[in-house]
Order: C-alpha cells, then sequence, then structure tokens
C-alpha cells in the first residue's frame, strides 16, 4: 500500500522493488520483521527523494554525538533537543547514527525508529490514513 500510494505510477524503481522482494523473502525466512520493515520503509522514503539526514544536525553541520539527545523536525532534519518541552519525540545519537548506517539490531533504536518512520511516512501520505494498518488492527480485536 505504502508504495502504491507513495510511488509516481509508470516510475521505475528498481532498487526499490529489489530491496521489497528481498524483505518479503527474509520475511518468509521468519527473520525478525520490525528491523526488516523499518529498514525498508528507509528505503522507501529515500527513494522518494526524502532521504532523511540522521547523522548531521541541521542547523549547525555538526556530526551527530552517540550520546546527545535530538529531535528529527520534518522539512528540517535533526536539531540538538534543548531543556523546552516538545511535543516532538526526542532521540538518542545512538538510534540516529544507527538507522543512517541501516543498523536496527539495537532494540532503543528500533523502538526510535519506529515512531520516526511512523511520522515521516504519515507525512508524505498527507490526512489520509493506511488502509493496511487498520485492517491488521482489526483483525487483531477479533
Amino acid at each position: 500500500e505504502l508504495m502504491m500510494r507513495l510511488l509516481p505510477r509508470e516510475d521505475a524503481h528498481p532498487v526499490l522493488y529489489d530491496r521489497y522482494a528481498d524483505t518479503l523473502r527474509r520475511l518468509a525466512l521468519g527473520e525478525p520483521h520490525a528491523a526488516l520493515l523499518r529498514a525498508f520503509e528507509l528505503s522507501l522514503l529515500r527513494e522518494l527523494g526524502y532521504a532523511p539526514t540522521l547523522n548531521t544536525v541541521f542547523d549547525t553541520g555538526n556530526a551527530v554525538h552517540v550520546t546527545g539527545r535530538y529531535l528529527y523536525i520534518i522539512e528540517r532534519g535533526v536539531v540538538e533537543a534543548t531543556s523546552e518541552s516538545s511535543d516532538v519525540p526526542t532521540l538518542s545519537g545512538r538510534a540516529l547514527l544507527d538507522m543512517a548506517n541501516d543498523d536496527f539490531s539495537n532494540a532503543d533504536t528500533l523502538a526510535q525508529a519506529k515512531g520516526l518512520m511512523r511520522r515521516l511516512i504519515q507525512h508524505q501520505l498527507g490526512e489520509q490514513p493506511l488502509e493496511s494498518r487498520r485492517i491488521l488492527m482489526e483483525l487483531q480485536e477479533l
């Protein structure tokens, strides 16, 4: 559903479709689905031309530090978190660097990536929610 809604019709994306096929194959083999899905979502965003820069602070150009705390502001990128409250969840420097390297093996990185990917994809989708998510949630309720 993501690919159908976000990719332009008649526009080939062979790298993304290869990644999609590989993701499906690995899911069928029983590999942990959360890490595979986050990696695929990040690939999709990159292929759309919305490749989030995750290892550099937007307003300073400084490198993200492993021990730092950051926010990801849509349309800007990574900014250093301040003590002021924000409705945007903070991200650890470690998680941002892991995501930049397509490494979703750390549980904290995986949890933070899920939230960030959800926000970024929803921004690209606009107001319409994903139908597949709604259907899966209804099935779980049964």
